[in-house]
């Protein structure tokens, strides 16, 4: 999941692709918040790498 994470990063415009890189720099500790977060949000975030191809 975070080389998917990473890869809708680099497609990303700056202000969301910073966030996204705080949240895969925070990744490591397995925070169950975060996970829920990215989970909550990973279909925003797929619905914008694909406006962003």
């Amino acid at each position: 999941m975070q080389a998917t994470l990473q890869a809708l990063m680099n497609k990303l415009p700056h202000p969301e692709a910073d966030e996204l890189a705080a949240l895969l720099a925070m990744w490591p500790q397995k925070d169950a918040e975060l996970q829920k977060l990215v989970e909550d949000n990973l279909g925003e975030l797929l619905r914008q790498f694909a406006i962003n191809r």
